[in-house]
């Protein structure tokens, strides 16, 4: 997509682990947005998403490299 700017911001409870609410600032963001929307009311686990098979090659694969990333997980560091 020859893009080099863009942020991911997702909230987390710290006691549940559960997906509170994101933030995204690129220019996609509408193709990725409904992957975290949806985590919000079914109190979805960071490991969950983490752990959830993303379809390659798509932009929805960032957002599962960046709820990686804390768990140590990450592909792409």
């Amino acid at each position: 997509m020859q893009e080099t700017t863009g942020a991911i911001k997702i909230m987390v409870d710290n006691k549940t682990h559960w997906i509170i609410g994101a933030e995204l600032y690129c220019t996609k963001m509408s193709l990725l947005i409904g992957e975290l929307a949806i985590c919000v009311p079914k109190e979805t686990r960071v490991v969950t998403l983490a752990t959830t098979i993303h379809v390659h090659p798509t932009l929805t694969e960032a957002v599962m490299e960046f709820v990686k990333k804390p768990l140590g997980t990450a592909f792409h560091k």
